[in-house]
């Protein structure tokens, strides 16, 4: 039975493709995979040939292969292999690493360039801290998502570095600067001196507790996390579900018109208010309606907003809230600032009432496979497919909750 609590889990942003020139190797068969998993680090994408996706990264894929020597990139049809569910997978394209010292990781980043999957398997496969450019120090600027960076550190500075990043490997970017590229690197960075420092929205946060290992591990810890993300299916987990805390989703349309950065800042504002009580995040509808509609935001209702508890299988709904109100002057903006907060007040004094998040039955599960794939990307799979069947939540009554709970 399909649980959409992890609804945004049965869309994975893609990557990968298969055999080209024998640089891919496609996998049938676990005897097979086993073996080549016990020679090499191997990066394994699972995939099915109808997934649209899928194909569209064929060329980063097939390039990135023909730069290591040392990993094998290898291709799992789930229409065909029961290995899919073997290791879990619940939605299509997933590409993970699988290293001979047992780590895993897996991608998640939406891949534009052939750079972004290749620095990627060179942070995960090589050293965490990664020489900062002129070509990719735009990678350390995001304006949402944290990055951390060293200027001219020692051999002893950078191995604790190392260590103390190795938690948070994958989830966040780890930088060396070289002192003398300073100066034509672009603002905030072209501003750092000898030390460590998060550049978050912005911002310089420098590491000034005295210590080793376990003071680098809390700054690092304590940054990570962006005030504000866009939340994908690839970074779901670790944004909405490992908190156990309630998520603020705003769906809104991402596309060329200016106008949804000004709700961004909107949720900026809100997330530095109302502190550690939500996360705060936003969706791009039009890659994600079909998982929205889970929570009642139609085309018309967009931009909206909702409220979702994943641990107790429920969602608050505010229709009407922002009805796409001229957000672009800073006033209309702290306007809407202060009625989406008290919005999320009626949350704690019960003017709001939760609602169970739906889940797919079983019938419907069975005539859904039925059907064919076509049909399928016309619906709302065009973003992936789900394949384990996942434990029903109970639904919990919340009418007392506070904001002692969270």
């Amino acid at each position: 039975m399909l649980n959409h609590s992890l609804f945004a889990i049965i869309i994975l942003l893609c990557s990968l493709v298969y055999s080209s020139f024998g640089e891919v190797i496609e996998i049938t068969d676990e005897d097979t995979l086993f073996s080549i998993m016990n020679e090499s680090d191997t990066i394994i994408k699972f995939y099915a040939d109808w997934c649209p996706h899928c194909r569209s990264f064929l060329p980063i894929f097939e390039s990135a292969s023909n730069y290591y020597t040392n990993i094998t990139f290898l291709a799992i049809n789930c229409d065909s292999s029961v290995l899919c569910r073997h290791y879990g997978i619940t939605t299509l394209p997933t590409i993970s690493l699988y290293t001979l010292d047992g780590h895993v990781y897996n991608f998640e980043e939406n891949p534009n360039s052939e750079d972004v999957l290749i620095d990627w398997i060179d942070q995960m496969e090589g050293n965490t801290l990664v020489p900062v450019s002129l070509e990719n120090q735009h990678n350390f600027l995001h304006p949402i998502l944290p990055s951390f960076v060293v200027v001219d550190p020692s051999k002893e500075e950078q191995a604790a570095i190392e260590i103390a990043a190795t938690f948070r490997k994958g989830l966040t970017k780890f930088g060396v600067i070289a002192p003398e590229l300073l100066f034509e690197l672009e603002t905030p960075l072209a501003t750092l001196t000898h030390g460590f420092y998060c550049i978050k929205e912005g911002k310089v946060i420098e590491f000034t507790a005295r210590g080793g290992e376990n003071e680098l591990e809390k700054f690092i810890f304590d940054n990570y996390r962006p005030s504000i993300v866009e939340l994908t299916a690839m970074n779901f987990h670790e944004f909405a579900i490992l908190p156990e805390i309630p998520i603020v989703i705003l769906a809104l349309h991402k596309d060329s018109n200016a106008k949804w950065l000004n709700y961004v800042r909107i949720l900026h504002e809100l997330a530095i208010m109302e502190d550690s009580i939500f996360t705060f995040s936003f969706m791009d509808f039009d890659v994600y309606s079909g998982d929205l509609a889970l929570f009642d935001l139609t085309p018309e209702e967009i931009p909206g907003i909702v409220c979702v508890y994943p641990s107790k299988n429920i969602f608050w709904s505010f229709p009407g809230l922002l009805s796409d109100e001229d957000v672009s002057s800073e006033d209309a903006q702290n306007r809407m600032v202060e009625k989406i907060s008290i919005a999320l007040e009626g949350i704690f004094d019960g003017s709001v009432l939760p609602i169970e998040i739906p889940f797919v039955g079983e019938d419907h599960e069975h005539h859904h496979e039925e059907h064919d794939h076509e049909h399928d990307h016309e619906h709302d799979h065009e973003h992936g497919e789900h394949f384990e069947e996942e434990e029903e939540y109970d639904y919990q009554n919340v009418e007392d909750l506070s904001k002692e709970d969270l």
